[in-house]
């Protein structure tokens, strides 16, 4: 069994349902997940590579919505 990681961030978890629907589909399972809300420092310590582009207000904006980590098992999960 394999597992993988999905984080569908704040412009996909009004898609969640599609989402798992899909990953089902694939003969793939949904073993964990969390619906969460990053503070303004875990998303800088994420992105702070992306500290001094033009963008990075914008995002940090984005990211004070809902992200939602899915972790995915089954086989070709990867």
């Amino acid at each position: 069994m394999e597992q993988t990681l999905v984080i569908l961030k704040p412009s996909g978890t009004p898609h969640y349902e599609e989402f798992v629907k899909k990953v089902q589909s694939l003969g793939l399972q949904v073993k964990d997940e969390q619906l969460l809300v990053l503070n303004e420092q875990q998303v800088r310590v994420h992105y702070h590579k992306y500290e001094e582009k033009p963008f990075f207000p914008e995002m940090l904006k984005m990211m004070e919505n809902p992200v939602w980590p899915i972790l995915i098992e089954g086989s070709d999960a990867i």
